[in-house]
């Protein structure tokens, strides 16, 4: 989406086109504005969902563990060490095949480049007097020597890394086999099944956390969204303001705010065909599986929300229609300039501090919004009038 606006505002004559220009993003600082913040909403309730899931397997897995020591008779924690070294020597290996992997690479490319500068060597005739190159032989000549010491150097850096790497397989194994005199091969045999429910539940709670560092990165994005959207209304009714007192009007600071929004990186929950994140894919396989076993009261959320959905666009339509004839102002979710500039606070008084309340009340919108009548010219416009 192309912003569009004048290098700078000047002359009483340009004010209906600066009107123009200022109100033609309104509609679309609205529409994000409104889904970002039942974005926010939705997943607050599901990053407390997720808190309360994480402390619960938490809980679980410690029970768990006691439980699975006191059925093994003690075999669990005598052989721990012994599996910890095992998993150590199993990631040292797969360090080590890496390495080995990339040194085989770096050797057949130093070949193919060694290969290469012999070629423009001979090419050219180099150690042989009075030669003479032109531009484009000695730059060749320049690249395959250059790269040629570049490759030399990445296969020392390899070479020596290999042998760290294969220093550390001989320490790991030397660990195990401690490991494994100490816990004993009796102990050893017997602590498998109980390690093997262990990692299950480990496993568990290591998916519910990368699923809740997802949910608090989009929710980070959405607040950011949508403070960036409240931002750029608040600059587009001041500046509305100044225009028609006849101030100057900087559009590059205007377009500024609006553009954070337009290529900020935050995406919807539910837009169009994107499923593509982790987060939708779960939520809907999960909405799938609630309406398959309630068809009744899938088909009645169905109504609802289309019912919702249209009164919302009404709303909408309507008020990007009153905007275009007078002038707004934002009003802070909170009412209050502070908790304008932290995204961090989401309060409401009305809704718990869970609940981003956004205030952009358009009937059944998300946005508080004071519409300020059209003034005639020459009439003196102040903030309280709104």
């Amino acid at each position: 989406m192309a912003v569009s606006f004048a290098s700078t505002y000047v002359g009483e004559s340009n004010a209906p086109t600066r009107e123009v220009e200022l109100f033609e993003h309104v509609g679309f600082l609205l529409e994000s504005m409104s889904r970002a913040g039942e974005d926010v909403n939705l997943l607050e309730r599901h990053l407390d969902s997720k808190k309360q899931d994480l402390e619960l397997c938490r809980v679980a897995l410690q029970r768990l563990q006691e439980t699975l020591d006191i059925r093994s008779g003690g075999a669990l924690v005598a052989s721990m060490p012994f599996y910890n070294a095992e998993k150590e020597l199993s990631a040292a290996k797969a360090r080590r095949e890496a390495l080995d992997e990339r040194l085989r690479t770096v050797r057949e490319q130093l070949a193919a480049a060694k290969a290469e500068l012999s070629a423009v060597e001979a090419l050219v005739g180099f150690g042989a007097h009075d030669v003479c190159l032109d531009v484009a032989t000695s730059r060749a000549l320049w690249v395959a020597t250059d790269r040629k010491v570049s490759l030399q150097r990445q296969l020392e850096l390899c070479e020596t890394g290999c042998a760290n790497s294969s220093r550390d397989v001989q320490k790991a194994q030397s660990c195990l086999l401690s490991a494994e005199e100490g816990a004993g091969a009796a102990a050893i045999k017997r602590a498998k099944p109980f390690l093997i429910k262990l990692h299950a539940a480990q496993s568990e709670e290591c998916n519910i956390n990368v699923e809740l560092e997802e949910l608090i990165r989009r929710s980070t994005s959405a607040k950011a969204h949508h403070k960036a959207s409240m931002d750029a209304l608040a600059e587009i009714n001041a500046s509305m303001h100044e225009s028609r007192k006849g101030v100057q009007v900087d559009s590059r600071r205007t377009k500024s705010f609006v553009d954070a929004v337009l290529y900020s990186d935050w995406r919807p929950l539910v837009d169009g065909d994107d499923h593509t994140s982790t987060f939708s894919q779960v939520s809907s396989s999960y909405v799938v599986k609630q309406e398959r076993k309630q068809p009744g009261m899938a088909a009645m959320r169905r109504r609802f929300a289309l019912a919702k959905q249209r009164r919302r666009d009404r709303a909408f339509d309507k008020a990007v229609l009153q905007f275009r004839q007078g002038l707004f102002t934002v009003t802070p979710p909170c009412g209050s300039q502070r908790n304008l500039r932290n995204t961090s606070s989401w309060c409401s008084p009305r809704k718990p501090a869970t609940e981003l309340s956004t205030n952009l009340r358009i009937s059944d919108r998300s946005a508080s919004v004071s519409l300020c009548a059209a003034r005639p010219e020459g009439a003196v416009l102040k903030e309280a009038d709104c």
